[in-house]
C-alpha cells in the first residue's frame, strides 16, 4: 500500500508540473506568447525608461516557460526510453530536470505495476522436489519498469545460436500460431504468473502467454491493468484429454526423479513403474536407455501414460518380487539384453527410485549428470527465516564456535542427536550456491586484472537455480563463460558453466566485493544480494520490528559469508545478544553512535571494508556524526533502519506484510530475509551448545616445555636417544612408521597393498617389544617443506584426500598395529568413518547407488537401536511427512544384497548393524580416560585415522552425523595430544611429531598440538618443521580471531631466541 501511495503522489506531481504550471502561468497573465508584437519604439522605450519591475517579470515569465519545457522534454525522453526498455540518453546541462523526471516516472510506475503475488519460498510440507522447483524457477513477473533497466534481472541473453536455431524458431512460431487463444483483460493486481495459475491451472505456464503476445508483453514482463492479452484457449483441451487418455511425453529436467515425475504427472509417486513400462527401452537423445529407475538424465524423453490407460497399465501381480528387482537395481548391467530385462522387471517394483542417490552441484560434477538426490531440499527452502546463502553462513559460524571449543580440547556435550533447529539450517543451507557466487565474482576480478583494468563496480547479484546475474556499475566486457545481455552492465553466467571455473586458479584471488550481503529472494526464489560498499548508504524502511529483523539477518550474513572475510561489521546500538552469540571476529559492537570511529583494520588495510549497521533509534546529531564518518572514507558503508528513503536511493522498503518488500532503485519485489527476536534466541541457543564444553585437556603431567624436555633428557642420561638408522636392524615391532604422503611420492617400489594398512604387525617369538623412549625412525613427508613462511599452510594439513569410493585410503600415519584382536579384519566388511566414509572388503556395486547405500549402512551401524522413523528422519529429513516404508524397505533390501547377498529388508538391517567399524575398534582400544591408555593402544587407534571424520561427504548428506563427528574429533585430538606429550617426554621426537600430524589433520584448531609440533620440530633440529608449526599458529590466530595463549607466545619467543637446536637426535 505504501508503494501505491508513493506512486499516486508521484503521478499527481507529474500532472501538477505538466498541466498545472502552464495553467497557473496563463492564469496570471504570463503566457508564452506576448499580447502584441514588439515594435522598435516600444523596445527603445523599455531600454531608456527606468525599470518598474516589468523586466524582471518578463524574465521570470520566460524562464518559467523554459524550465517547464526542459522538464517536459526530459519527461518525454524518459517515457519513450521506458517504453522501449532502454535507458534515456543524458542531455548536457539537463541533469537536474532529467533526474527529477526519472525519479517521478519510476515512482509513478508503482501505481500501475501489476505487483506479483509472492509465492512461498519455503517448500510446503510434503511437497515434492520437482514441485518446489516448478514453483521457484519461474521468471519474475516484472515488478516495475525499474529506475534502471534490468536491475538484478538479466535481459534476454544474446548468445551465439546453434546451426539449427532458425529452424527451431520457425517451428516454435508455427506452434504458437496454431495455438487456439482467447482474450483476457488484465485486472488490477494481476501478474503473468497469477493469470497462468487461474486460467491455465499452473503458474509455471506463463511463458506460453508471453509467446502469444510478442508485441504486447515486453521483455520485462510488465503488464498494465486494462491491457488485453491473448491466452491459450483450453476450453476444449480438457475434453480432448479425457477422451484420448493417450500417453504424453515428459522431458527430464535437472533434479528430477521418477518418483517425483510420477507424483506430478500421475498424482502418486508409487506409480513411477508405469512410466518405466511406457518408456521401455527406447533410445534416449544421448544414446542411452532407461534401464535403472534410479538413473535418469536431463533431456531424456519419458512416456507418461494417460489417465485413461493408467489403470489398465497398472502393476502386474505376477512379476518378480520387490527384493529381487531391488537387487537387480544395485548391479551394473553390462549388456543391452540384461538391461532391458531389468527395466521390464522394474515395472512391478517400488525399488530405490524414491531413495535417489547423491545430487548437488559438487556431486553432479563427480558422479555425472544423472545422479539425483532426495535428501536435499527443494530450491528456495528457508530455516529460521533465512534463505540458503545466509543459512550456510550461520552453519559456518557454528563450525567456528565448535573450533573455538576444540582449540582448548574442550569436550562436546554428550549425545548424538542433532538439534532440530540446526538440522533445519543444514537442510536449507546451500553451500554450493555460496561457492558458485564466490568463484564467479573472483573470476570477474581476475578477468579485469588480466585485461589490465580495474575491478568494475558491482551493484547487485542475483543467483537462481539456473544462472548467476551480475549488475555492474558501469559497462564492461567480460570473457567466457560470462554471457552478455542487451545492457552492457548486465552479465549472466549459467550455473553449469560456473562449474567449469577452476577453484584452484581462483583460490589466490582476493574476494573483490566484501560488502556483498543477501537481502532476500525474488519471485524465482533467486537469491538477491546488494553491494553495500557500492551503495555507500543503504536504508531499510518499514515497521521497526521488521527493519530490526532484516538488519539482524544481514548482520549474520556478513559475519559468516566467505567473501566478507576482510569486512569489519560494526553494530551500533542494537543486536547485542546476536553479536555476543555468534562471536565472529568480524563483528564489533559500539554501544552509542556518538562513540563510533572507523575501524583501525580498515584504516590500515586498503583491501578491507567496513559496514556500519544501525538498527535502533538514534538522534539527528548522532546520525549526522555517522554520515560524516562514513562519508570520510570510500571503504565504509552505512546500513541503517530509516523511517523513509529518498526516491531512487538504495533501500529495501518492507511493507506492512513482512513477506513483501521492494528493493530500490530497481523497484524489484522481494521476499526479505527476517530474523526475528525468537529466531535470534534460537540461534543463540545453538551457538551456546556449539561452544559448550564439559571440561578441558588436563594432562596427567604438566604439558611439555623446553625446560621439562631438557630435564627429562638429562634424567635419561643423555641429551638424546640414538637408534640404529638401518631399519633392518630393528625388531619387527619397530618397523618404520610411514606417513601417507611418503606413499604418494615417486619413490622406489614399495608394497602398498591395501590389506596391509591397519593390520597387526607380526612379532616373532622371542622378539622384544619396543621400550618406551626408543625413537622409531620416520620417513618425513616430502610436502612438509611447503609449510614454511612462504607457504603458511602445511601440505599435510591441506591434503584431505577424498578417494574414489571402494578405493582403500591409507591412514594419515601408519603406526604399527600390535593389538591383534582389535585390528580391523581383512576378510569381512569394515565401515570406515574416521576419514572419508566407505566400506572395505565388499563386492562392487553400481557407483550411482554406493554413496547412499554407504550412508544408510553408516547410520544404522552407528545407531543400532534406531527405529524406522529415525532412519527416515536421517536419510530423508526433508520428506518427513511422507510414508517411506516401501522406499526404506527396498533400500535396506539392496543394502543386504550388497553386504551379505540376502535381498530383503531384515537382512539388510541386520547386516548393517553387524558391521565392524573403525569407530568401534577405536572405542575398544580407548574405552576411557586416554591418559590411562597404553602407548600401544594410542598408536594403534591413531593409526586408523585417515582424515577428519566423514570428510568429503556430499552436500546435505551426513547431517545426522554432526554431533557424532564432534565427539570423534575431540577423542582423536585428545589421544593425539596425549601420545605427543608422552613421546616428547621420552625423547621420541619423530613419533611425537607424527602424533601431532594426525591430530592437526583432523582438527587444525588445537593450539596445544601446534605447540607440541613446534617443540618436536625444534628438538629434531629441523627448521622447516619449526616454520611449519609457526605458520600454523599464525593461521590459527587469524582464523579464530583471538590472540595466541601466553604460553604459546612465550614458547615461540624461546625457540626464536635459540640460534640452533642444542641437541641432535636421529628421527
Amino acid at each position: 500500500m505504501t508503494a501505491r501511495l508513493k506512486g499516486l503522489a508521484a503521478l499527481v506531481g507529474l500532472l501538477a508540473v505538466v498541466v498545472g504550471v502552464p495553467w497557473v502561468l496563463v492564469a496570471i497573465g504570463a503566457g508564452p506568447v506576448p499580447d502584441s508584437a514588439p515594435t522598435l519604439d516600444g523596445m527603445w522605450s523599455a531600454v531608456t525608461t527606468p525599470d518598474d519591475g516589468t523586466v524582471f517579470i518578463t524574465l521570470f515569465r520566460y524562464a518559467a516557460w523554459l524550465a517547464w519545457l526542459f522538464f517536459v522534454v526530459s519527461l518525454v525522453l524518459e517515457l519513450v526510453a521506458r517504453a522501449g526498455g532502454r535507458e534515456a540518453p543524458r542531455l548536457p546541462g539537463l541533469s537536474l530536470p532529467q533526474g527529477a523526471a526519472r525519479a517521478l516516472v519510476g515512482t509513478a510506475a508503482l501505481l500501475f505495476v501489476a505487483a506479483p503475488v509472492m509465492t512461498s519460498v519455503a517448500a510446503p510440507a510434503g511437497a515434492t522436489g520437482s514441485a518446489d522447483q516448478a514453483g521457484s524457477t519461474v521468471a519474475a513477473s516484472s515488478v516495475a519498469a525499474g529506475a534502471e533497466t534490468g536491475a538484478v534481472h538479466a535481459s534476454t541473453v544474446q548468445t551465439a545460436a546453434d546451426a539449427d536455431a532458425d529452424d527451431r524458431a520457425e517451428n516454435e512460431a508455427q506452434s504458437v500460431s496454431e495455438t487456439p487463444t482467447t482474450d483476457h483483460v488484465v485486472a488490477q493486481g494481476e501478474t503473468l504468473w497469477s493469470i497462468a495459475e487461474t486460467q491455465l491451472g499452473d503458474g509455471a505456464r506463463y511463458p506460453e502467454i508471453v509467446n502469444l503476445n510478442p508485441g504486447t508483453i515486453t521483455e520485462s514482463h510488465w503488464i498494465s491493468p486494462g491491457t488485453t492479452i491473448a491466452i491459450p484457449d483450453e476450453s476444449g483441451a480438457a475434453a480432448d484429454s479425457d477422451e484420448s487418455g493417450s500417453e504424453s511425453t515428459y522431458t527430464v529436467e535437472k533434479g528430477d526423479t521418477l518418483w517425483e515425475i510420477a507424483e506430478d504427472e500421475l498424482g502418486e509417486g508409487e506409480r513411477y513403474p508405469e512410466i518405466v513400462a511406457a518408456t521401455g527401452d527406447a533410445e534416449q537423445p544421448d544414446g542411452d536407455r532407461l534401464t535403472d529407475p534410479d538413473l535418469i538424465r536431463p533431456g531424456w524423453q519419458l512416456q507418461v501414460p494417460g489417465e485413461g490407460g493408467a489403470a489398465a497399465a497398472g502393476p502386474s501381480s505376477t512379476g518378480p518380487s520387490s527384493a529381487e528387482a531391488t537387487r537387480d537395481a544395485t548391479r551394473a548391467a553390462t549388456d543391452a539384453e540384461a538391461a532391458t530385462d531389468r527395466a521390464t522387471q522394474q515395472s512391478t517394483t517400488t525399488g530405490l527410485a524414491a531413495a535417489a542417490t547423491a545430487q548437488g552441484l559438487d556431486a553432479a560434477a563427480q558422479a555425472g549428470p544423472g545422479t539425483t538426490d532426495e535428501a536435499g531440499p527443494g530450491w528456495g527452502t528457508t530455516a529460521l527465516g533465512l534463505g540458503g546463502v545466509t543459512a550456510a553462513a550461520a552453519l559456518a559460524l557454528l563450525e567456528l564456535a565448535r573450533r573455538r571449543r576444540a582449540r582448548t580440547l574442550g569436550r562436546p556435550p554428550a549425545g548424538d542427536a542433532l538439534d532440530p533447529r540446526e538440522a533445519a539450517l543444514a537442510g536449507a543451507a546451500d553451500a554450493h550456491t555460496v561457492a558458485t557466487i564466490d568463484l564467479a565474482l573472483r573470476h570477474l576480478a581476475l578477468a579485469a586484472e588480466q585485461s589490465g583494468r580495474a575491478v568494475p563496480g558491482l551493484r547487485s547479484v542475483r543467483m537462481t537455480e539456473a544462472q548467476i546475474d551480475v549488475q555492474l556499475s558501469s559497462p564492461m566486457r567480460l570473457p567466457a563463460p560470462w554471457t552478455s545481455t542487451a545492457d552492457p552492465r548486465l552479465w549472466t553466467l549459467a550455473a553449469d558453466r560456473a562449474a567449469s571455473l577452476d577453484p584452484t586458479a581462483l583460490a589466490g584471488v582476493p574476494a573483490p566485493f566484501p560488502g556483498l550481503v543477501t537481502v532476500g529472494t525474488d519471485d524465482d526464489a533467486g537469491h538477491v544480494l546488494v553491494n553495500l560498499v557500492d551503495a555507500r548508504a543503504f536504508a531499510v524502511t518499514g515497521q521497526n520490528v521488521h527493519t530490526r529483523a532484516a538488519l539482524a539477518a544481514m548482520t549474520l550474513d556478513l559475519a559468516g559469508s566467505p567473501w566478507a572475510q576482510r569486512t569489519v561489521v560494526t553494530v551500533v546500538g542494537g543486536h547485542d545478544g546476536l553479536v555476543e552469540a555468534i562471536g565472529s571476529p568480524r563483528v564489533r559492537l559500539v554501544a552509542q553512535a556518538a562513540d563510533y570511529t572507523p575501524s583501525t583494520v580498515v584504516t590500515a588495510d586498503a583491501a578491507a571494508r567496513e559496514v556500519v549497521v544501525v538498527s535502533g533509534e538514534i538522534g539527528e546529531a548522532e546520525r549526522r556524526h555517522l554520515e560524516r564518518a562514513v562519508g570520510s572514507s570510500p571503504r565504509v558503508a552505512l546500513l541503517q533502519a530509516a523511517p523513509s528513503a529518498d526516491d531512487g536511493a538504495a533501500a529495501l522498503a518492507i511493507s506492512s506484510d513482512p513477506q513483501v518488500a521492494v528493493l530500490s532503485p530497481s523497484y524489484l519485489q522481494l521476499r526479505p530475509q527476517l530474523l526475528d527476536e525468537q529466531q535470534q534466541a534460537d540461534l543463540g541457543e545453538l551457538f551456546a551448545l556449539a561452544r559448550a564444553s564439559t571440561d578441558r585437556w588436563a594432562p596427567a603431567a604438566d604439558e611439555p616445555s623446553l625446560a621439562r624436555i631438557g630435564a627429562a633428557a638429562a634424567a635419561m642420561g643423555a641429551p638424546g636417544i640414538l637408534v640404529d638408522a638401518d631399519p633392518d636392524a630393528l625388531p619387527v615391532d619397530d618397523a618404520p612408521t610411514l606417513r601417507r604422503a611418503d606413499l604418494e611420492a615417486d619413490e622406489p617400489a614399495r608394497d602398498t597393498s591395501p590389506t596391509l594398512w591397519n593390520t597387526p604387525v607380526s612379532t616373532p617369538a622371542g622378539a622384544v617389544a619396543r621400550v618406551p623412549g626408543d625413537d622409531v625412525p620416520t620417513a618425513r613427508r616430502s610436502s612438509d617443506t611447503s609449510g614454511t613462511a612462504d607457504a603458511p599452510t602445511p601440505g599435510w594439513l591441506s591434503n584431505q584426500i577424498t578417494p574414489t569410493p571402494g578405493t582403500p585410503l591409507p591412514p594419515v600415519v601408519a603406526f604399527p598395529q600390535r593389538v591383534r584382536e582389535l585390528a580391523a579384519p581383512t576378510d569381512a566388511p569394515v565401515l570406515r568413518v574416521l576419514g572419508p566414509v566407505d566400506i572395505d572388503n565388499v563386492a562392487p556395486v553400481d557407483e550411482v547407488h554406493r554413496p547412499r547405500l554407504t550412508e544408510l549402512a553408516a547410520f544404522v551401524q552407528l545407531h543400532p537401536a534406531a527405529d524406522a522413523s529415525a532412519i527416515d528422519d536421517a536419510m530423508w529429513p526433508n520428506r518427513s511427512r511422507h510414508d517411506h516404508s516401501s522406499v526404506r524397505d527396498s533400500s535396506l533390501a539392496a543394502l543386504g544384497g550388497w553386504l551379505v547377498e540376502e535381498t530383503d529388508a531384515p537382512a539388510g538391517l541386520a547386516a548393517a548393524r553387524g558391521l565392524t567399524s573403525d569407530w568401534d575398534l577405536w572405542r575398544a582400544l580407548l574405552p576411557g580416560d586416554v591418559t590411562q591408555a597404553s602407548t600401544e593402544h594410542l598408536e594403534q587407534a591413531l593409526g586408523m585415522v585417515r582424515g577428519r571424520p566423514f570428510v568429503g561427504a556430499e552436500l546435505r548428506h551426513y547431517t545426522w552425523a554432526t554431533p557424532l563427528r564432534a565427539t570423534m574429533v575431540h577423542d582423536i585430538t585428545l589421544a593425539a595430544a596425549e601420545l605427543a606429550r608422552r613421546r616428547l617426554m621420552e625423547g621420541a621426537w619423530s613419533a611425537a611429531y607424527d602424533a601431532t600430524v594426525v591430530g592437526l589433520t583432523v582438527e587444525p584448531s588445537v593450539e596445544a598440538l601446534w605447540r607440541m609440533q613446534l617443540l618436536a620440530g625444534h628438538e629434531l633440529g629441523d627448521r622447516d618443521l619449526v616454520e611449519t608449526a609457526r605458520a600454523g599458529l599464525d593461521d590459527l590466530a587469524s582464523r579464530l580471531g583471538d590472540p595466541l595463549e601466553q604460553r604459546t607466545q612465550q614458547l615461540i619467543a624461546d625457540v626464536d631466541a635459540l640460534d640452533a637446536p642444542t641437541r641432535t637426535h636421529v628421527g
